[in-house]
């Protein structure tokens, strides 16, 4: 029925204690649905209680058989409320179906009566809690009694009194339960009608009521308890308890330096190119990819005819392999180099897009006419002839489909039969192509592939080379038989070739 939490938090970091039910309210009988006219009130009138009589108050001497009528009992003013029961110069037993802890009730006598008042509880024959009274006002005393087993509650006086409100309860009464605690305020309830709550912080306690602030506290371990105060004056006897501490602030840090990898000044971060120094940022073609890393010449220039394209990665990684025949161009020779942002690169260069895709931009003729292309999922060489100054004939931009290292492999012959059995189908190399209105030929071992307007995979397999269309018609062309073949969008030709087999066996 308790919460108890045991905490440990940063500087009031904020917790949440965990829930614990309240106990159950007491049961009230406030004797408001009874009629005030009835000539005799049924001592039996509340479920699992009942309520008689002592004494004949008419005659004064004879006592009941019967539990009930209450005889002697009428309805009259309440404590706080308009009805309570009225005895007359009779004693009054409450007997209870089952054990209850706990009772507690208003009582009224004429203060100019020189009777006594006394209420005892009882477990059968013993008494359990007892008290006496003399002159308790209009209803200016709350009774309680305590005990494990009351069965029975009797209030003897030989005079007029007033009772109303009775509260009982098999557990103990009030109970309290801590909602939540944000680091600095607690939130709490109790589980009856209250006059307030009794709050402890470090052992210093003082009256108070939700929401209770506890911030501004120093470093250290705390404890705070709540107690809920009921109608009857009864305190928790076991309040709501929380434990928590508030740790000292972290030390200051010293900022972190920023990583400048290559010593330029220029944090990584913020600088366009991290492996090499370049303090002054410079970046020709707005690329977003410094000067001092560009893999070939700024991508801004315009593509010549059998010198030079323009690359710009789409998506993913793109690797180059410049030509080391070209000395004009930044970085040939040194194998394939991450290509970022966009560049011109020279005719000869080896583009690997396994995993990413790249568009390319060429010169169509003489005359400056460019073509673009979108080309992902394998690595060729690009190669193209040299176009006259002022031509309009076109010139083809070929993407020759290169092997990765050892996948030639899948095709080495086991016998005189060819590659080995279920491995004709491999795929061994590929590239997908996007071209609008361009002039690019995808060259593959047995087939050339080309289309104006058209997405297309060619794939070089042992048994030959695929081409599988997407979008629009591609034309194939058979390099053994010089024949060309016109593919629809969603169809499939293969132009059968034994590939790569004759050099793996060698």
């Amino acid at each position: 029925m308790r919460l108890v939490v045991l905490a440990v938090l940063a500087a009031l970091a904020f917790a949440a204690p965990a829930q614990a039910a309240l106990a159950p309210p007491p049961t009230v009988l406030d004797f408001e649905a009874l009629d005030p006219e009835a000539e005799a009130v049924d001592g039996a009138f509340y479920p699992g209680v009942t309520m008689t009589t002592s004494l004949d108050c008419t005659s004064g001497a004879a006592s009941f058989a019967a539990p009930e009528p209450l005889a002697c009992a009428g309805i009259g003013s309440g404590h706080a409320s308009e009805q309570g029961l009225t005895v007359f110069f009779a004693d009054l037993d409450v007997a209870f179906s089952r054990p209850q802890t706990s009772v507690a009730f208003w009582l009224s006598m004429d203060t100019s009566s020189e009777s006594s008042l006394e209420v005892t509880a009882r477990s059968g024959d013993v008494v359990v809690d007892e008290e006496t009274f003399f002159g308790t006002g209009a209803f200016g005393r709350a009774v309680v009694l305590t005990g494990a087993d009351i069965r029975s509650v009797t209030i003897s006086c030989g005079c007029v009194f007033r009772v109303d409100d009775i509260a009982y309860s098999d557990v103990e009464q009030p109970d309290t339960e801590i909602l939540s605690f944000d680091g600095s305020r607690f939130v709490f309830v109790g589980n009856q009608p209250d006059t307030g709550f009794v709050c402890t912080l470090d052992g210093a306690s003082s009256p108070c009521r939700a929401p209770f602030v506890a911030g501004g506290l120093p470093v250290g371990d705390h404890t705070f308890t709540v107690a809920m105060r009921d109608p009857y004056g009864r305190v928790d006897a076991t309040p709501a308890t929380y434990d928590w501490t508030v740790a000292a602030p972290p030390l200051p840090q010293p900022a972190p330096v920023a990583p400048d990898g290559d010593g330029d000044g220029v944090p990584d971060a913020r600088d366009n190119c991290v492996s090499a120094a370049n303090a002054g940022q410079a970046d020709g073609d707005s690329d977003g990819v410094g000067d001092a890393c560009e893999v070939g010449q700024p991508g801004t220039l315009d593509p010549v005819a059998g010198e030079r394209v323009n690359l710009d990665v789409v998506s993913g990684e793109v690797y180059v392999k410049l030509p080391s025949s070209s000395r004009s161009f930044k970085q040939a020779g040194d194998g394939f180099v991450p290509l970022k942002g966009q560049a011109s690169v020279p005719v000869g260069s080896t583009v690997d897009t396994r995993k990413g895709t790249v568009a390319m931009a060429s010169e169509l003729n003489g005359r400056g006419a460019e073509r673009s292309a979108k080309l992902s999922a394998g690595i060729f060489q690009i190669r193209q002839q040299r176009a006259k100054r002022g031509t309009s004939a076109s010139v083809s931009t070929d993407l020759v489909l290169q092997s990765a290292p050892g996948a030639e492999a899948a095709c080495a012959r086991s016998s005189r039969s060819g590659p080995i059995k279920g491995r004709s189908r491999n795929t061994v190399r590929s590239l997908t192509a996007t071209t609008e209105k361009g002039f690019f030929r995808v060259i593959g071992g047995a087939a050339i592939t080309t289309a104006p307007d058209a997405t297309w995979a060619t794939r070089d397999r042992c048994d030959g080379t695929r081409t599988d269309v997407g979008k629009g018609r591609v034309a194939v062309y058979d390099r053994e038989t010089k024949r060309t073949v016109r593919v629809p969008a969603g169809r499939s030709y293969l132009v059968k070739a034994q590939l790569f087999a004759a050099r793996s066996a060698r």
